[in-house]
């Protein structure tokens, strides 16, 4: 130390006029040279391990910031912990824009917290600044050691009890400076400070409130690192203890104790400070003798007062208060003249000339030593502030990163859960779509032969039938009794009449044949065709089920249609006649050659009346047998021949007619209706096919609804995977941005707070 005062005393003139550059590097060279050697020791000591990835972006030795004052580092760790607190805000952003896509709206309640408490730190960080308050009794100088230290008259000052409130003082960027008054937002001018402060002002404020004192930074540098300064009353004026402490101090992070060199520590001080560290837990507390000037007026006795002054405060923060030990509080005891310092620096500023004149001896040596306290009181402010302030925040930074990961640790598993499960069941519900096909197809198969096979059964049905109506048809036409009886000239009336009774016939008959004729296959083909349906796996035709009625043909002959070009022949017709035999004969299927031959007497005898055909066929016969046969052989049989048509010709009466009316009718109807005998199997066919596919329609309808369902289920499916797959990319990056903030807190912890004793 010697040799270091020695050196800097020795470079030191306030009699010879420098240039302005030169006379502040001379007054800071101290500070300087001690802030070097302490920076180089503490980067051998520093190990090269720590990462170099920072928060605040600034380089791995940085102890102090590679800068000449210590404040700077809390400064560096200020912007540490609050872009580390900007990150973890941005990190729960985005967790919470993660948990609404992965949960909907509500699923981000914890994160909603989070970011409250994390906004509400950030606010508090904003408004974190090293606070230093400044005690002692009334007319110690606690304003002047402020303006020293501030190097300008900010705060008033003089003889007697001058400051009557507490004034806090922070660097504000305007180039003026304002001050606020407790209760009012109003900038008042800076120059009223000196009346409202001053305990001679008639309307004084109350000891314990707080005017806030806004100082243009580009003045002092202490106030462009985040300094506070808090000036208080005296000690002595009976202050309600608890509200200062209460209200000032409880966030201060080193008190000052201001004591005056020309006399002891009063009971006032000591007692104050008790209750201050009662309240708090170590507090920071420095001693500043001031008024030490004095001492050289009586130089023999100076160091005699020094080393007593110097043990009853070390006493006094070891032994009574127990905050620091012997070693460390002798480096929290100074002995400086606040004035000389405000003076000299003053003096300098305003680029005065010999700086030092007026001043007592011993100036030099009482700046070196208020410049070694503004060092410590920066290097303990620094560390101090950074631990009182910030490593709460890393704290609770550490939670919420901590509880940040144990969420998305949750969130994790339960993405991987969800997607396992979505994936399985994508699989299963795929599976059976296949199968669904597969047996679709077999289904269609089925029922395309099942359909194929009933149209088969009811078309030979229906053939049979056919042949049971026309059967029935002659004795319906046979039976027929006109209610006007028969009349040859009413022949029209009567064959309308007929045609009617046989429509109607028919109608009936034909509707009992497609009851009975389709009724049980149509049924049967039916049951079948639900019953492949209903084996489908998924299937929901219980619901689906069409009710089909028994078909119903209203398939209507119309007998006048039929019968239009319909030619009755009413002529006595000889039953024994040879085309009448021949006409037998060719009903009879005795041989084409009767047939043919029936065909070519009609055809020959189509023009000649029956009462004329009959002699000539009993002539030709006759003439014909009498070539075979002796005549008394053809007498008898001959008279038998002749009595028969005599009988049959008188016998020709109107029932004979209208039977044969009838016969003709019947026999036309029936060579008429055999063409539409297909006719009326395909309408069946068609009737009992229509209504099979509408079955089988609706079963498809209803089994494409199932399959919809499926390949919708399988779209949805899809998505909600993909949407976990990208869920979970997010939430393993969001993981892996959460590890590097755990890590930026722990690169914050060693570099700021590791350190902190």
């Amino acid at each position: 130390k010697g040799v270091y005062y020695n050196h800097v005393l020795g470079n030191m003139s306030f009699d010879t006029p420098r240039p302005k550059l030169e006379r502040l590097q001379s007054l800071d060279s101290p500070e300087t040279t001690i802030m070097k050697k302490q920076r180089s020791d503490a980067e051998l000591r520093r190990s090269l391990t720590v990462s170099e990835r920072r928060v605040s972006g600034s380089p791995v030795l940085h102890k102090y910031g590679g800068r000449t004052s210590p404040l700077k580092r809390f400064g560096l760790a200020k912007e540490s912990i609050f872009r580390a607190y900007g990150l973890i805000k941005d990190r729960l952003v985005e967790v919470q824009d993660f948990l609404v896509t992965a949960h909907g709206e509500g699923g981000e309640g914890r994160i909603v917290s989070l970011l409250e408490k994390t906004k509400g730190i950030e606010d508090i960080l904003t408004r974190d600044h090293m606070k230093v308050v400044f005690f002692g009794r009334t007319s110690n100088g606690k304003s002047t050691v402020i303006n020293a230290l501030l190097r300008d008259k900010v705060l008033p000052s003089g003889i007697g009890h001058t400051t009557n409130c507490f004034c806090s003082v922070v660097g504000v960027e305007d180039e003026r400076g304002y001050i606020l008054t407790p209760g009012s937002e109003e900038h008042r001018d800076i120059k009223t400070l000196q009346q409202l402060a001053h305990s001679l002002y008639k309307d004084r404020l109350s000891t314990s409130n707080l005017i806030r004192v806004f100082w243009p930074q580009q003045k002092c540098p202490l106030l462009q690192e985040d300094v506070e300064f808090v000036d208080s009353p005296g000690v002595d004026m009976n202050p309600d203890v608890d509200d200062w402490i209460n209200t000032h101090c409880l966030d201060a992070d080193v008190f000052v104790l201001i004591a005056n060199s020309e006399s002891t520590l009063m009971n006032a001080e000591k007692n104050f400070f008790h209750h201050v560290s009662e309240r708090l837990s170590r507090p920071n507390i420095f001693i500043l003798n001031n008024r030490w000037d004095a001492s050289a007026q009586e130089p023999e006795l100076m160091e005699e007062v020094r080393q007593q002054h110097l043990e009853n405060n070390v006493d006094f923060l070891t032994k009574h208060l127990n905050v620091v030990d012997e070693l460390t509080a002798k480096e929290r005891v100074y002995f400086v003249s606040a004035k000389e310092v405000l003076t000299l620096r003053m003096r300098q500023q305003n680029n005065e000339e010999n700086i030092g004149q007026g001043l007592a001896d011993g100036h030099k040596a009482r700046l070196v030593e208020f410049e070694r306290f503004e060092l410590k009181f920066k290097q303990c402010l620094s560390s101090s502030a950074i631990s009182t302030k910030f490593e709460q925040h890393h704290t609770r930074g550490t939670e919420i990163v901590a509880e940040l990961q144990q969420l998305l640790e949750s969130e994790e598993l339960f993405v991987q859960e969800k997607s396992k499960l979505l994936q399985d069941e994508l699989r299963q519900t795929w599976s059976e779509r296949q199968e669904m096909t597969e047996l679709n197809n077999v289904v269609h198969s089925r029922a395309t032969r099942i359909v194929d096979e009933t149209d088969d059964i009811v078309k030979e049905r229906v053939g049979d039938s056919m042949k049971i109506v026309l059967h029935e048809l002659h004795d319906c036409v046979m039976n027929f009794d006109h209610s006007d009886g028969f009349d040859p000239g009413q022949l029209d009336s009567y064959k309308k009449a007929l045609y009617r009774h046989i429509d109607s016939h028919l109608k009936t008959q034909l509707s009992h044949l497609c009851v009975s004729t389709l009724a049980d296959p149509h049924q049967k083909a039916c049951d079948d065709i639900v019953t492949l349906f209903q084996k489908l796996p998924q299937h929901t035709l219980s619901k689906h089920v069409p009710k089909i009625d028994p078909p119903n043909v209203n398939f209507k002959i119309s007998s006048a249609d039929l019968c239009h070009d319909f030619k009755e022949n009413l002529e006595f017709s000889f039953s024994l006649s040879l085309p009448s035999l021949m006409k037998l004969a060719g009903k009879l299927n005795i041989g084409a050659i009767f047939i043919n031959l029936h065909r070519y007497i009609e055809n020959i005898t189509a023009g000649i009346p029956s009462e004329i055909i009959f002699p000539l066929t009993l002539v030709a016969g006759g003439f014909a047998l009498s070539r075979l046969m002796s005549w008394r052989y053809l007498v008898l049989p001959t008279a038998i021949y002749c009595g028969v048509y005599v009988f049959q010709k008188f016998t020709w009466t109107e029932p004979k007619k209208e039977r044969k009316l009838k016969e003709q009718v019947y026999s036309f109807l029936e060579e008429r209706l055999d063409p539409h005998t297909l006719a009326i199997q395909n309408s069946y066919s068609s009737v009992l096919i229509s209504d099979l596919q509408r079955l089988y329609g609706e079963l498809t309808k209803a089994l494409s609804l199932t399959e919809g369902d499926l390949d919708n289920r399988i779209s949805e499916l899809g998505k909600e995977y993909q949407k976990m797959e990208e869920l979970q990319g997010q939430v393993h990056k969001l993981r892996n941005s959460v590890c590097l903030l755990r890590r930026d807190l722990e690169d914050f912890k060693e570099e700021y707070l590791a350190d902190i004793d």
